[in-house]
């Protein structure tokens, strides 16, 4: 894990100015006439627009990245944005609008899967190659070559869940809510199948119907209702989409319910969040309504790669929001689609643009093995068979707005020899055994510092004298302050915890630490009037299959407004 604090010094050098001018009017002078369209649709208004939002900025901070370096072969890439408002008969309206216009050589979307069903049957059809960041049902990539996924697919889902109900979190009793609808219903089967192989079985599985306002709400009234009558206190699995499920959350939480509530990852967005926003016990006590709530998501950043990190700064950056995982699927999306279209050698000509889909398609198809892939934000990019993209799944649970990883995360084991006996690692529980497939059952440490002072300051030999404090808060029999510094002039110890508590819920442990570190050993990229000064430490023995260090969010207050003043001076990536 990596800590670091950049240190600013401004540099006024006339000839870099120079350069920034000339290429600031060359890069402009590409072939506008010959411009590279994709299409974006998505839910750009209506309950959905926040989804559609993040989509669209996470496709664009991509594309203009590309834009900067003088686009596609000299052709500027441009985005045509079409408005399903996750509506399915608008999203078929709006693929055939795509079709019509005829100028976008592939395609990015849709959100909801239903939709993407609708449209891809249209781009089956008329040969468009697209892409979905987030349409989890299987029936969206079965049986048509044109469509795509960037993301797991619900089957993947449905089984990760019901492992890591049976097998992480153990709970008393398990209820399961579900929809009526493509996506409630193939989620809530996978889940129900996959917990009746481990020998559990559902105590109460209720049913509400989707998109009907007033049914609904009656529906989910009646269930909460159903909830507190039954004393049932066991686990509720949500098969819902977000509207519904927030639906539900709320006038759970209403009720003063406390059950543990497990959700799929269209709960892990800002459309589920904005149902929230305007409740006055959730703008008096942000989070009121979401806290504690478990949910899967596609890509949580703190514990994610460094090229994740790097991305959330971007964003933020551009647009001043926090990311959320749509985001980075769709910049992955736009990733994936114009290095096809580079690869295809497109002509780009109204004759030529039906031979030009196909090969980008054929492209796509065949980057079937992770050797073929292409790594971004979201991990390493290439499909299966049937157009899936094996990503890994994480699980965290929402704390003021903010999703932060579970203590128990499922990695995949990717290579069986790694594993001296894997009978003894599943006994022991340490390996976890999904229908052939293996995972690790790996340990988070929620990791937190505080910098009391940095002296000894060399900026010529980039060294310093820090003094800090350092902490961990975790469950289980492991200990987390068997860690190395990678980048110090000495060799520093933690000594003797300075503070220690222990509960049934949470061990935590704390340290003083003083010592002189350099910051040429820290694995960050120079930029131009920047160092970073900071620490750089690894567990002694354990790998990040056993083992993640991720930032403690609750305990470093990074949702104050002084902890986000402080983060304008303060980058911490994973490693």
């Amino acid at each position: 894990m990596v800590f670091m604090l950049f240190i600013y010094r401004k540099h006024i050098i006339g000839i870099f100015i120079g350069l920034f001018i000339i290429w600031s009017g060359y890069k402009f002078i590409i072939k506008r006439d010959q411009a590279i369209y994709i299409a974006v649709v998505g839910p750009m208004s209506g309950k959905g627009a926040a989804n559609g939002k993040s989509y669209l900025h996470g496709v664009k901070l991509y594309v203009d990245s590309i834009n900067e370096k003088g686009g596609i072969d000299g052709r500027e890439v441009l985005i045509d944005v079409y408005d399903d408002e996750n509506n399915d008969e608008k999203a078929e309206f709006q693929a055939n609008e795509i079709v019509k216009r005829g100028k976008a050589l592939a395609v990015i979307g849709h959100n909801k899967s239903s939709c993407s069903i609708k449209g891809g049957a249209v781009y089956k059809v008329n040969g468009f190659p697209a892409i979905t960041p987030s349409s989890t049902n299987v029936k969206v990539t079965a049986g048509n070559e044109w469509y795509f996924r960037a993301i797991f697919n619900d089957a993947s889902q449905g089984k990760f869940l019901a492992n890591y109900v049976g097998k992480v979190l153990k709970p008393e009793a398990i209820a399961i809510l579900s929809e009526d609808g493509v996506y409630g219903d193939s989620l809530a089967e996978i889940f129900t199948k996959t917990l009746t192989e481990q020998r559990l079985y559902p105590q109460y599985r209720w049913k509400i119907a989707a998109g009907k306002a007033e049914i609904t709400e009656k529906e989910i009234a009646n269930v909460v209702q159903n909830i507190k009558n039954s004393n049932f206190k066991g686990l509720i699995f949500l098969a819902t989409s977000p509207p519904e499920g927030a639906q539900f959350v709320k006038l759970f939480k209403d009720a003063n319910l406390n059950n543990q509530i497990l959700a799929p990852d269209a709960f892990a967005s800002n459309t589920f969040l904005e149902s929230f926003s305007k409740i006055r016990k959730e703008t008096v006590s942000p989070g009121f309504y979401s806290n504690d709530l478990m949910v899967i998501s596609p890509l949580i950043f703190d514990n994610a790669n460094e090229k994740a990190q790097d991305f959330v700064n971007q964003y933020k950056e551009i647009y001043r929001a926090e990311p959320d995982w749509r985001a980075a699927y769709a910049y992955d999306s736009a990733m994936v689609v114009l290095d096809a279209i580079n690869k295809a050698d497109v002509e780009n000509s109204k004759s030529s643009r039906v031979e030009d889909r196909k090969k980008i398609r054929d492209i796509l198809g065949g980057m079937l093995h992770i050797e073929e892939a292409i790594e971004g934000v979201t991990g390493f990019n290439y499909f299966d068979e049937n157009g899936d993209s094996p990503k890994p799944i994480s699980i965290g649970s929402y704390k003021t707005n903010r999703i932060i990883s579970s203590l128990t995360q499922l990695q995949a084991v990717k290579n069986l020899k790694e594993i001296t006996n894997i009978e003894a690692a599943i006994k022991d529980e340490r390996v976890i055994n999904i229908e052939k497939s293996y995972l690790y059952k790996t340990n988070v440490i929620y990791t937190g510092i505080e910098i009391n002072e940095i002296t000894k300051l060399d900026l010529g030999n980039l060294t310093y004298h820090l003094d800090f404090y350092l902490w961990f808060r975790y469950k289980g029999n492991i200990k987390p302050e068997d860690i190395e510094f990678l980048n110090t002039i000495e060799p520093v110890t933690l000594g003797e915890p300075i503070d220690e508590e222990k509960t049934d819920q949470m061990h935590y442990k704390a340290y003083h630490i003083k010592g002189n570190f350099k910051a040429e050993s820290l694995p960050v990229k120079y930029e131009l009037g920047y160092n970073a000064l900071g620490v750089n430490f690894k567990h002694k023995y354990l790998t990040r299959n056993n083992l993640i260090y991720v930032i403690d969010v609750i305990g470093m207050g990074l949702n104050s407004r002084k902890a986000e003043a402080q983060k304008k001076s303060m980058q911490t990536i994973l490693s």
